[in-house]
């Protein structure tokens, strides 16, 4: 958010905040098999192949709701978003100075965006016919990213066993893709993608320009201008 409010003449000087938080959740979430519903499907499918139950009675029986892994990694997130803003003027000359920051953090782990702004405008009128402007915008961008697609989605999220834990008993992300030789092998455990790893990008913009305006007559103005867009 860029705040282009502009000074007016011969007005006290004037403070304006805007603010806002929320939070985001997904519009639609997909349910996968308990832990027991994902057992017993699983003891009937090797049975149609030919093969023995992997899962006792007992062992379903104390299997519950199982791990849940679209709750563990996508999650609601809150946004939010204030502006400050100084403006005013007297006989020649008019401001208007802004500072935005915005952060909205991602609803898949480990991911986000935060950004910084601040935003000068100045105008001076140096005479009847002579008007000097100043405009400059400063920002820095900063995303947090997984590598994260559609097929990941899919494998690692709705096709994790919910029989099976985040963490193994040492504390190293389940290789959810090797326990059961019928699920497929390249499953990723979406955990790797946790803090500490990082996938950040940073950037920082500057966008200036200077004016001056020549008034040649009343329906005639002239205009030039200098600019600079860095980033």
């Amino acid at each position: 958010v860029i705040t282009t409010v502009k000074g007016s003449k011969n007005t006290a000087g004037r403070i304006e905040i805007n603010s806002y938080y929320g939070m985001q959740k997904e519009l639609k979430r997909y349910y996968s098999l308990t832990a027991q519903q994902y057992a017993i499907a699983s003891n009937e499918w090797l049975k149609n192949e030919g093969q023995e139950p992997y899962f006792s009675q007992n062992e379903i029986d104390a299997l519950g709701k199982g791990t849940d892994w679209w709750a563990e990694f996508i999650k609601p997130a809150p946004v939010q978003s204030h502006t400050l803003n100084f403006s005013g003027g007297g006989e020649n000359t008019t401001y208007s100075w802004s500072i935005n920051y915005f952060d909205q953090v991602g609803l898949m782990i480990n991911t986000g965006a935060k950004r910084g702004n601040t935003r000068l405008n100045l105008t001076h009128d140096v005479n009847k016919k002579v008007k000097l402007g100043l405009n400059v915008v400063l920002s820095r961008r900063q995303v947090n990213e997984v590598p994260f697609n559609n097929a990941a989605w899919h494998d690692g999220i709705l096709g994790s066993p919910p029989t099976l834990p985040v963490k193994d008993e040492n504390g190293n992300y389940t290789r959810v893709g090797t326990v059961y030789n019928w699920t497929l092998g390249n499953i990723p455990n979406m955990g790797i993608y946790s803090k500490p790893f990082k996938d950040r990008n940073v950037s920082n913009s500057v966008f200036a320009n200077t004016s001056i305006q020549f008034k040649i007559t009343k329906e005639l103005i002239f205009e030039s201008r200098n600019g600079l867009d860095y980033g």
